[in-house]
């Protein structure tokens, strides 16, 4: 704005001081496999999925339920670095179905894969 011919400028502002912060997860686990072998002690679950490229990845995070409508529990607790995990802890004649999610080092978990199941009510072939 100019007033008599003079530009007229205000004070400064006081700074603004910005820290960024990371609020978006990572991509989420794909192409989730569950697969029935036999153990020493009955029935295991090995799971599989695609490796996350994320440059920020920390992890991953297997949930197993028995319901196939609710994500469950994280079995194990820590964060997983490979995409790769055997549930050794399944019990022949249950259902179990197991979703996977990638975690970055902020924290932020990813949407929960596809879910995967492994049905122990009957006999491995």
């Amino acid at each position: 704005m100019i007033a008599e011919g003079i530009p007229v400028e205000s004070d400064d502002s006081a700074p603004a001081i910005v820290t960024p912060r990371d609020t978006f997860s990572s991509c989420c686990a794909q192409n989730v496999v569950a697969t029935q072998i036999p153990g020493a002690d009955g029935v295991l679950v090995d799971l599989s999925w695609s490796i996350s490229v994320e440059s920020d990845f920390a992890g991953y995070r297997v949930y197993r339920s028995e319901r196939p409508d609710e994500r469950g529990q994280p079995v194990p607790m820590e964060l997983l670095l490979s995409p790769t995990y055997r549930d050794s802890s399944v019990q022949s004649g249950h259902r179990y179905w197991y979703v996977v999610t990638a975690v970055d080092r902020t924290g932020n978990e990813s949407a929960p894969s596809e879910p995967a199941a492994a049905d122990l009510t009957q006999p491995l072939p």
